[in-house]
């Protein structure tokens, strides 16, 4: 009897039920749990970004003019008196920041003539824009800005990184208006012309991983969060508030969106670029190269510059010892070759002498 119990009970499917049940509820579980972890973080990330987006908004609101430029508004800000005299000063910034990056330059340029910097449009507290975002997209607007805004040539535009390809395209197109030209660093365009193949093909997978993601990443707060750990870079020496502002307006998801847009559009911009005037005639240009990074890719980058300060009988190339391409705005000592190409190109202009070698 004994036996044939053990036997039975061994045999209950209602006690082998039990230990199956309990590892379905079990498994359920973690899948479930691995399915809502995901959900709530990025609706806390999510959330978290639209917090401090408005309280950013709040918090920085545009110090000068907002300027309907058919459709949508960008800001620039201008500083020094007109009564200082012609020229005006045109800064536009790198890929990837906004107009407050001037935070060291302007107000020293403001004390010999007037000044002014701008958002292109996506950036800083201008309004997006119409794709593609190329750089002849972001000449019309600045002209039309220019326009708008009461902006009257001459011009002496300056520009860094990719701000340079605008400023290249705005003085072939309007050659009239441009009376001297400042380009600091001016940025990687795809298929350079004396360039290394494995260069250029270097200089085109930059950051593609990132720009494709930052857009779907800045949504969940994934890039403001690393902003905090300071996996970012910094605004450097950017005075107070200005450098606040700088990081804050980098962060928001319209910039990343236009980030992504102006890199899609990277390969109509070189083309762009790349087809403008060879001779600038004597028109005053000068041209700084960083230093730093001291590699082949400098090196690269330092020569195409330098060819490019030859298109102009008038052109200057420097190459500022210890720089970064990024210091050359945002670090006190090494803006001050900024400062100062921007205030020989003024002078030559407005003596008419020839820039010094």
């Amino acid at each position: 009897m004994n036996i044939s119990g053990a036997t039975n009970n061994i045999n209950d499917p209602h006690q082998n039920r039990q230990p199956r049940s309990r590892l379905l509820r079990w498994t359920r579980r973690v899948l479930l749990g691995l399915l809502v972890t995901p959900l709530a973080l990025a609706g806390i990330g999510a959330s978290y970004q639209a917090i401090a987006t408005a309280r950013d908004v709040s918090a920085f609101p545009p110090p000068g003019q907002m300027v309907d430029v058919g459709g949508y508004k960008m800001h620039i800000l201008c500083t020094g008196a007109e009564k200082a005299g012609a020229p005006t000063v045109i800064l536009d910034h790198v890929g990837a920041a906004n107009g407050n990056q001037w935070g060291l330059v302007q107000p020293e340029i403001a004390k010999t003539t007037r000044v002014c910097a701008y958002d292109r449009a996506g950036f800083g507290w201008s309004e997006r824009g119409p794709t593609p975002r190329s750089a002849h997209q972001s000449m019309s607007e600045l002209h039309i800005l220019l326009g708008n805004a009461g902006i009257s040539p001459p011009y002496i535009l300056v520009g860094h990184s990719y701000g340079a390809n605008v400023v290249r395209l705005y003085v072939a197109e309007y050659p009239q208006d441009v009376v001297g030209m400042v380009l600091v660093d001016p940025g990687h365009l795809f298929d350079t012309p004396g360039v290394s193949p494995a260069m250029n093909t270097a200089w085109k997978a930059e950051d593609q991983t990132i720009m494709r993601l930052a857009p779907y990443l800045s949504r969940l707060g994934v890039m403001r969060l690393a902003a905090v750990l300071g996996a970012t870079p910094t605004h450097g020496d950017l005075p107070a508030p200005g450098g606040e502002v700088f990081d804050a307006l980098n962060l928001t998801t319209k910039f990343w969106d236009t980030l992504s847009d102006q890199n899609q559009a990277m390969a109509a911009t070189s083309k762009e670029v790349l087809a403008t005037p060879q001779d600038l005639g004597g028109l005053p240009l000068l041209v700084l190269s960083a230093s730093l990074p001291a590699d082949e890719g400098r090196q690269a980058w330092t020569k195409v510059n330098a060819d490019l300060a030859a298109r102009s009988s008038n052109g200057v190339h420097r190459t500022v010892a210890g720089a970064t391409h990024m210091s050359l705005a945002l670090n006190q000592q090494q803006a001050q070759a900024t400062i100062a190409a921007i205030r020989e190109v003024v002078a030559a202009v407005r003596s008419g002498e020839r820039l010094k070698p």
